[in-house]
């Protein structure tokens, strides 16, 4: 890890209903906040293990701090738009800078979801998002 989390912007969000009142139930994703990334390299003891157990390893990727935001089931997005679901949260301090992080296992989705506005107080401009 260089400690520069610069390879991208990674937007954390849930599943939401978007249906009015009365109406059928539509899912969308609901950005709930903005973060650089670095991507990490999967491993092949990881790829495996995640092969045994039927899982997919598409994209690791480590933000900045601990976030709460993160939990295995919500969504990541990423800048040029490609969804995945969470697998896995990790969270640590990296040896050499002493950067607290979270990271996160990616599976890509197959059928993407419609996309909201931000919800809450981490939309672009807030500190949690820098």
């Amino acid at each position: 890890m260089n400690g520069q989390f610069d390879d991208g912007i990674v937007f954390l969000a849930k599943l939401t209903d978007a249906a009015k009142a009365g109406d059928m139930p539509k899912e969308q994703l609901t950005k709930i906040g903005r973060f650089w990334y670095d991507e990490r390299m999967i491993g092949l003891r990881r790829q495996y293990a995640a092969k045994g157990a039927r899982e997919q390893i598409d994209m690791i990727v480590r933000i900045h701090e601990y976030q709460r935001e993160a939990r295995i089931g919500r969504f990541a997005i990423l800048g040029n738009g490609e969804q995945f679901r969470i697998t896995n949260v990790s969270r640590g301090e990296d040896d050499a800078t002493r950067l607290r992080f979270t990271e996160l296992t990616l599976e890509r989705l197959d059928e993407l979801y419609e996309l909201s506005d931000y919800e809450g107080e981490n939309d672009p401009g807030s500190a949690a998002g820098s």
